[in-house]
């Protein structure tokens, strides 16, 4: 890494290791002898030890400005405390596109003592450890982290700020509230809420977030989860949209003057299946289209009038008699109400579902069936979903075939991982870091957060 910040060319490659060492050692900043304090304050800063790394209106504005044009080094220049990456990282969540290009350089192979490094100081200050390897870039280091399995933990202690978003907000929407927090992870974000005690809102989709996703997603694609306002992230919206049949028209053209005069002689008779009658055309997109020409859909059975109106009587009957037993299930015999209409209604009635008690021969058919099958066991136990067959595969300590922790892995973490910390990941290819440190907590083995020599 070029070290094109004025005050970092000021600091040798082993002052700013001493630098680092010093911190994680302490937790304290060191004055480095030779070096005025403001200059080490300034290394602080980049690094981002006891600084929020939040990106200020000023510095957005210089990106906005910058980036598109001049690309992400020209960017860096201007912006005292981000690194070419970050202004990377940055551009890509304001959704701001470089035009200029950049010159590929070929890579070299990597040394011992360059991966000795990126082992020890990679979960500290993540790719800004290219600092300390001159011939390397931060996509570099990031690149060949991820062949290690090495993962980035912020060192920067959480600010009074960011704990009063997590206490306001994550109750509310859950783990998508890094939005908010810039300098924080999915899994930082996860490991806080659980240490203070949060826990996220249901993930059930309610029938007016179907509604609206149904309406907009057609068009808009994943751009719709802007309507959630943080509730929703855009890979959630994909997910929904594809068990709701939804699809994005990437392509969508204007309407033609024949197309428009089929709509409105048939989408009074017919509703959205006047979509039959016209080749490229989605019933959501007939729908839209009658909507801004004030069309109505008069027939009797339109699935939106079922939907709006209220509960009958006899519909409030049979979600009585049948959630204890079904769950969500029910919808199956409610078929103008969605699976997520039948769950608000029945909380709105204070209806639960019964645990049933597991029969011994569901349990025989689960302990020869699951090893092979995982969930999808669900299909030879009517009345089972996949997540009742999963929670009794645990109690009973079944795992899927290929999951099962042998011996030899085990001893891997017990002898190695006090020592050697994270590092010994790699000495696993067939698990995650996740699988890894799971498999830590129940063998009893403290969590490192941090594994310097």
């Amino acid at each position: 890494m070029e070290k094109s910040k004025p005050y970092l060319a000021e600091f040798t490659t082993a002052e700013l290791q001493t630098f680092i060492d010093h911190y994680i050692e302490h937790g304290e900043i060191l004055h480095v002898p030779g070096h005025d304090w403001t200059s080490c304050d300034m290394v602080a800063r980049f690094l981002g030890f006891g600084y929020s790394r939040t990106w200020s209106e000023e510095e957005i504005q210089i990106l906005r400005v910058t980036y598109p044009s001049a690309g992400p080094k020209a960017a860096e220049a201007l912006l005292p405390f981000r690194s070419e990456r970050d202004c990377v990282r940055k551009a890509i969540k304001l959704g701001l596109r470089i035009l200029v290009q950049k010159e590929r350089k070929k890579a070299d192979d990597w040394m011992l003592w360059e991966d000795d490094l990126m082992t020890r100081y990679y979960s500290i200050i993540g790719s800004k450890v290219a600092l300390l390897l001159p011939e390397r870039s931060e996509q570099a280091c990031v690149s060949r982290a991820a062949k290690l399995h090495l993962t980035a933990h912020s060192p920067v202690p959480w600010t009074e700020d960011e704990l009063s978003i997590m206490k306001n907000y994550y109750p509310k929407i859950g783990p998508n509230i890094s939005d908010f927090l810039p300098n924080k992870t999915r899994n930082n974000i996860l490991r806080k809420a659980a240490a203070m005690g949060l826990s996220a809102p249901s993930q059930e989709w309610t029938q007016e977030e179907d509604e609206l996703l149904k309406l907009h997603y057609p068009q808009m694609g994943a751009d719709v989860s802007k309507y959630f306002l943080g509730r929703r992230s855009r890979s959630a919206c994909i997910s929904r949209a594809a068990m709701l049949g939804l699809s994005f028209d990437r392509n969508r053209k204007g309407w033609s003057e024949g197309e428009l005069q089929i709509l409105k002689e048939n989408y009074p008779q017919i509703g959205s299946k006047v979509a039959q009658m016209l080749p490229g055309r989605t019933e959501m997109s007939c729908k839209k289209k009658a909507a801004q020409l004030k069309l109505s859909f008069s027939g009797s059975l339109d699935v939106r009038q079922h939907r709006n109106r209220n509960w009958s009587h006899e519909e409030l009957a049979i979600l009585k008699e049948n959630y204890p037993t079904m769950g969500s299930d029910v919808c199956k015999l409610l078929p103008h109400r969605t699976r997520s209409a039948c769950i608000a209604m029945a909380k709105q009635n204070e209806l639960s579902q019964k645990i049933i008690a597991w029969t011994a021969e569901e349990t025989e058919i689960l302990r020869d069936n699951y090893p092979s099958m995982g969930t999808n066991v669900a299909v030879l136990l009517p009345g089972r979903t996949k997540y009742a067959c999963r929670n009794k595969a645990r109690e009973l300590n079944l795992y899927t075939n290929g999951t099962r922790w042998s011996s030899e892995e085990d001893s891997i973490l017990i002898e190695r991982y006090p020592t050697e910390g994270a590092s010994i990941f790699r000495l696993l290819p067939n698990r995650s870091e996740s699988a890894c440190r799971s498999r830590l907590c129940k063998l009893g083995i403290q969590i490192q957060k941090a594994s310097p020599k």
